[in-house]
């Protein structure tokens, strides 16, 4: 039987406007967003760990869009990640993907009033890839809180994690929630064993209290060769 995979994520309390603080872009005299938030250091924004992005418009950006460009962290050595997310009305526009880095923020057009950039109480791990060539196919799972008040669960792909053999319309995996393991809030266990899965991980999908919080997931895969 092989052996359980840990993975633990802990999230720092929201900064939102940490990447990059109130500001508005007139459009063809400047496009891109000043790096200027309290997690920006040398023009770079550095997150304490790879976490989603959120661009928060005081107007309605509906119809523009902002490009992020960083790195992604989570054991894919801070590989080039680039992203591209529409702008929301008086609201929050929040990237799918976690960055652990942000060298730029563009906008397509000129904002309809002030924005600002920096991070939510959302965050994924890394995905874990499992051996499909196997029978009786299950994974068994237990997660703990570590440390806050976070609410957790798990999600699944069917989409290839390492990107090489994703629809061309499709640029990221994506993922799909696991519905016996989402919104928790203390310690659970379950399993997956959904036929075709390729991979799944631990997604902190709030964070409670005002405070960081942290989950430790335990993964084993079951079945034979």
């Amino acid at each position: 039987m092989p052996h359980p995979i840990v993975t633990s994520l802990t999230l720092a309390v929201a900064v939102s406007n940490g990447i990059a603080q109130s500001q508005s872009l007139p459009g063809a005299s400047g496009l891109n967003l000043v790096l200027n938030g309290s997690k920006v250091a040398g023009g770079v924004a550095v997150l304490d760990v790879s976490r989603r992005v959120v661009i928060h418009s005081d107007g309605d950006d509906r119809g523009i869009t902002f490009t992020i460009v960083g790195t992604r962290g989570n054991g894919w050595a801070n590989t080039a990640l680039t992203e591209t997310v529409t702008g929301a009305n008086a609201g929050d526009a929040t990237s799918t993907q976690d960055f652990l880095t942000v060298t730029s923020i563009t906008a397509s057009g000129a904002t309809a009033s002030t924005v600002t950039a920096g991070t939510s109480g959302v965050g994924s791990a890394q995905w874990v890839p499992w051996d499909r060539n196997v029978t009786d196919f299950q994974i068994s799972i237990v997660g703990y809180v570590t440390s806050g008040q976070p609410t957790w669960g798990v999600e699944y792909t069917y989409d290839d994690v390492f990107g090489l053999w994703l629809p061309s319309s499709v640029p990221f995996p994506r993922a799909l929630a696991l519905g016996t393991m989402t919104g928790l809030t203390g310690t659970l266990d379950g399993n997956l064993s959904s036929a075709g899965v390729i991979a799944s991980r631990l997604t902190i999908s709030a964070l409670g209290g005002g405070v960081a919080g942290g989950v430790q997931l335990t993964q084993r895969q079951q079945g034979t060769t």
